[in-house]
């Protein structure tokens, strides 16, 4: 079956024009380069995501044996089940071994600051949670693994951590979702790959040439972005051997060349 026809069949009528960008996210979770894809392009019920997964499986563009959609609240992931649980396990043994990797951007703040200990350990609590609920959840092969949200969760943060970001903001108010980040300056990090890399993503690894050269504009033009997430520029002293070193570790993982950029932005207002 085409893999457009297959992409567009599921997406519905809005996402069509972004089915490639689509495949390549799908193919960067399946390939291992992250441990989950949090699907926005359109509305698409959670089963509706695992149908297209299965025929793009049967197709041979995805990996069947580490694939498994997730809902948590009215969203879904796709992820790569033992990369999500490394990742889990890796965010959650950071944080024990005193590494910190949480900022706090509550609304009542002048500016944003590292999360003091009591909400780290609250982050800690809520992480073991999604853990033994995906492990309990596994047991029992399901077509859609659905989270239990339980009281206090931060959405926002659990995305993060879910996503693989190396560094995650927490705020206080999770209703109104209210943050102190409007006209702050952050610094916005994009781990990039080219999209016919990604394509080609369900092949056996191959070899890459890590000699640094400088993109050209047809390159830069084809990548399509993996990773994409900020830092306080105030704070990034505080986490920029933490970025090198996750991104040494994300392109590792993933048997092609990627690119991390890094360009400085302030905005009036920011949606978390």
């Amino acid at each position: 079956m085409e893999t457009a026809f297959i992409m567009k069949r599921y997406v519905g009528r809005t996402a069509r024009k972004n089915w490639r960008e689509i495949l390549c996210d799908m193919e960067a979770v399946s390939s291992g380069i992250k441990p989950s894809f949090l699907y926005d392009y359109s509305c698409i019920e959670p089963t509706e995501l695992s149908k297209m997964v299965d025929d793009l499986i049967v197709s041979g563009l995805l990996v069947k044996e580490n694939l498994q959609v997730l809902s948590l609240g009215q969203d879904s992931f796709l992820a790569n089940k033992p990369l999500l649980q490394e990742t889990l396990g890796e965010f959650l043994g950071a944080l024990e071994g005193g590494n910190h990797m949480l900022v706090d951007v509550s609304a009542k703040l002048e500016q944003p600051q590292l999360l003091d200990d009591e909400g780290v350990e609250r982050i800690k609590d809520h992480v073991r949670d999604v853990m033994m609920q995906l492990q309990d959840l596994s047991r029992t092969p399901v077509t859609v693994l659905e989270l239990n949200p339980k009281p206090g969760w931060n959405f926002s943060t659990l995305f993060g951590v879910l996503l693989g970001y190396p560094v995650v903001y927490w705020f206080h108010d999770v209703q109104r979702c209210s943050n102190c980040l409007s006209m702050v300056p952050l610094s916005v990090y994009r781990v990039s790959a080219n999209h016919d890399d990604l394509q080609h993503s369900a092949n056996p690894p191959y070899p890459i040439d890590t000699t640094s050269h400088t993109p050209q504009l047809s390159e830069v033009v084809n990548e399509h972005p993996i990773y994409s997430f900020s830092v306080p520029e105030a704070l990034l002293p505080h986490f920029q051997d933490h970025i090198d070193d996750w991104f040494k570790r994300v392109q590792a993982k993933a048997h092609k060349e990627l690119r991390l950029t890094c360009k400085s932005v302030t905005l009036p207002s920011i949606t978390l």
